[in-house]
């Protein structure tokens, strides 16, 4: 390719990429001004003291006036006004899921956890994301033990830079380097964004998968200590907060969990505690058990006796579960074994036929080449 021709592809694809992030940044500030002025709005609408107080002596003056319209409307004494309670801490209005980039699940929490500043969020909002698929990203999130409020922004803002990142610097080899190389710098730029856009969400995925696994695992053990401290005159929420404890070894992540599900039981009600401790880890094992202490606690049934059931429910299904993946394994076994000891079957059966083959294809032609040899010196 021409040398002209190729700096003019460089430098359009360059501005073409500049000023379509120019773009973003315009409509993400365009966005965040237009979803600001509306929650200012809702949120006016909403509160109570936030009424007008000239339409309020407006109001007071035009009512008596209609009334008896002969009558001077009476004057408003200048007594001082009554003290306006303060206002009250608004609540997460509930923010229109319409715009990914605006929602936020925690308006109201400290930026502080941002991993790149206050750019974390614009960086952010540069990837496209669905309702749907944030709504799975941040349960993938959860799962995997990111409780941080703004966890999937810096989720994404990661995912946008192993986007772009290598983009810029395939961009920025094509320039510098020598022509026998373009072709896998291209094709660098063509897979390296892919792979940047998948890897963080198949990564987040793998953890979330195997954190589960482990809290599933470590159930019947945590059931075991909970059922004896309850047994023991211990009530549910300091028999669990005894049991982080003592699990916190062998188990941290069920230790974290349960760490968790006590503190939100001092400051709320236990039942809201095991609500969003399902919640956070998508397990069976977990569901039934929250299930289990909730219904135990409104019914005012015996917990360690469903403790100890519950128990022994979970050491069987685990064995089932395991029995079944015991028997599994040799039929997936099977494949590798036909594949690898295959070659060296085929190998020691036809071997010997091989050579044998290969020797009488080479004395034929022995013989063939005497026999040519023969008839060469009978003319001479």
């Amino acid at each position: 390719m021409d040398p002209t021709r190729q700096m003019i592809l460089y430098v359009g694809t360059g501005l073409a990429v500049t000023v379509y992030l120019l773009w973003k940044l315009f409509s993400w500030f365009r966005n965040r001004k237009s979803s600001n002025s509306a929650n200012a709005s809702q949120q006016v609408a909403d509160d109570p003291y936030a009424i007008p107080e000239p339409k309020r002596r407006s109001d007071v003056v035009e009512q008596p006036a209609a009334a008896a319209p002969a009558v001077t409307p009476p004057v408003i004494p200048a007594a001082p006004q009554p003290v306006v309670p303060p206002k009250p801490t608004p609540t997460a209005a509930p923010v229109a899921v319409d715009d990914a980039d605006d929602y936020e699940e925690y308006p109201y929490a400290d930026k502080g956890d941002y991993v790149f500043g206050s750019a974390t969020p614009i960086l952010a909002a540069m990837v496209p994301s669905s309702p749907e698929n944030r709504e799975r990203e941040t349960r993938n999130l959860r799962n995997a033990g990111f409780y941080s409020p703004h966890a999937w922004h810096n989720f994404n803002a990661y995912r946008y830079l192993a986007i772009v990142l290598p983009v810029l610097a395939c961009g920025l080899l094509l320039v510098i380097s020598s022509e026998r190389l373009e072709p896998f710098l291209v094709g660098g730029m063509l897979l390296l964004p892919l792979i940047g856009w998948a890897l963080p969400a198949v990564y987040i995925q793998n953890q979330a998968q195997s954190r589960v696994q482990r809290i599933a695992g470590s159930m019947p053990d945590m059931l075991d200590l909970l059922n004896m401290c309850v047994s023991q005159g211990m009530t549910v929420q300091s028999s669990l907060g005894r049991v982080s404890k003592d699990i916190q070894p062998v188990h941290p992540d069920l230790a974290k969990e349960l760490r968790i599900v006590t503190e939100q039981a001092r400051v709320g009600s236990l039942d809201q505690a095991l609500t969003g401790f399902s919640q956070r880890v998508d397990a069976p094992e977990v569901h039934s058990f929250t299930s289990l202490l909730i219904q135990t606690e409104r019914m005012g049934t015996s917990v360690s006796e469903a403790l100890g059931d519950y128990s022994d429910n979970i050491r069987q299904s685990m064995r089932q579960r395991a029995d079944e993946k015991a028997n599994s394994a040799a039929f997936w076994m099977l494949f590798p074994t036909v594949f690898c000891l295959m070659t060296a079957v085929f190998l020691f059966l036809m071997g010997p036929a091989i050579i044998q083959l290969t020797d009488f294809a080479n004395n034929r032609a022995d013989v063939l080449n005497t026999t040519d040899a023969v008839n060469v010196l009978n003319q001479e």
